[in-house]
């Protein structure tokens, strides 16, 4: 297993200035990306999480079960924003206003 990474928090900006943008790389290190974003999230770091390159829908909702049950744990939410790309963040990234501004303004994916 990888060494850790530590993330820090970094206070400048707003929430969205935060946003870490993360394309899933389908190589076999998913459960070292799972912990690097759980990481991120836990250090009230938004993630934008694009599954686009997984072929495997079996990988894909395993992470996304993943995140999705450590965000109900600290009361986190979750939007998805496109067809294969969600929005995984704490309730904290959300207190200034600017993630749930984005979301209203991008609009989130409805089948």
């Amino acid at each position: 297993m990888a060494a850790k990474k530590k993330i820090s928090k970094k206070n400048l900006g707003t929430s969205f200035d935060r946003l870490l943008s993360y394309n899933l790389k389908d190589d076999g290190t998913i459960d070292d990306q799972m912990i690097e974003l759980a990481e991120a999230i836990l250090s009230d770091c938004p993630v934008l999480l694009n599954f686009d390159t997984v072929k495997d829908v079996n990988v894909c909702n395993r992470v996304l079960s993943f995140l999705s049950g450590l965000n109900y744990a600290i009361a986190g939410r979750v939007y998805q924003i496109g067809a294969e790309s969600y929005l995984i963040a704490s309730s904290a990234a959300f207190e200034d206003g600017s993630l749930e501004k984005w979301v209203k303004e991008f609009g989130h994916f409805d089948d």
